[in-house]
């Protein structure tokens, strides 16, 4: 059964807890159903409303799941409060729901949701700093934020951007899902922060750097050699 369910185990970011806000009263259905709870008083859906909607439809199938498991009616100024995962991080399969079909009336609402991490926009994990990665190997490297295309550079370019504390970044040859060459994690002081794509040290010259953080004006961040 398609019900919409928020918590699916795959995605990095789910809704913690949903409040949905019920803004009118409705005459008959519409409330939220919870298919994995009882109800504590089930009933059987009336006739005419089983034979308002064609016997494959959701919205058939619904109707007993309505009146069987645990609903809570759409009342003008209530919510629904519940929570996608359980106290020790689980995705809770108690949270799957779905809307009773409106069988009188016209319903009204809102959904609040409260998620894991930042939808949308600059996400500031502290005070913001300037940054320039540059390239000095042979071949194009790409840059990715938080496993998020940042850029493409090629031999001998750079690139200079406004970034916040703590922002993880890392490099990848040949796409943004290539071999992973190194990370850099912005660091709070200084306020501008470099960081040097360099070859790979090869083994007749102990001084050849991998991709080390420039030590000159611009300070450094912290830097993995993979």
């Amino acid at each position: 059964m398609n019900y919409t369910q928020h918590i699916i185990s795959k995605l990095i970011m789910f809704a913690i807890p949903t409040v949905f806000m019920y803004i009118n009263d409705v005459e008959e259905g519409g409330c939220t159903v919870f298919p994995k709870a009882d109800s504590p008083n089930p009933s059987e859906p009336p006739e005419y409303a089983i034979d308002m909607f064609d016997k494959n439809s959701l919205e058939h199938a619904l109707l007993y799941d309505c009146h069987r498991k645990l609903a809570v009616p759409p009342k003008e100024g209530t919510a629904a409060l519940f929570y996608s995962v359980t106290p020790d991080g689980q995705l809770d399969p108690m949270a799957l729901h779905g809307a009773c079909p409106v069988i009188k009336g016209t319903k009204w609402g809102a959904n609040i949701w409260i998620w894991n991490r930042q939808r949308y926009g600059e996400i500031k994990t502290g005070e913001g700093r300037e940054m320039l990665i540059r390239n000095d190997m042979d071949e194009n490297i790409y840059i990715t934020w938080e496993s998020k295309p940042n850029g493409e550079l090629g031999p001998g370019e750079d690139l200079k951007f406004n970034t916040f504390e703590y922002h993880r970044f890392k490099a990848h040859k040949g796409n943004y899902k290539g071999e992973t060459i190194s990370e850099f994690t912005v660091q709070s002081e200084p306020d501008y922060q470099e960081w040097i794509l360099k070859p790979r040290r090869s083994l007749g010259n102990k001084n050849d750097g991998l991709n080390m953080p420039s030590r000159g004006a611009g300070g450094i961040g912290t830097h993995s050699e993979l």
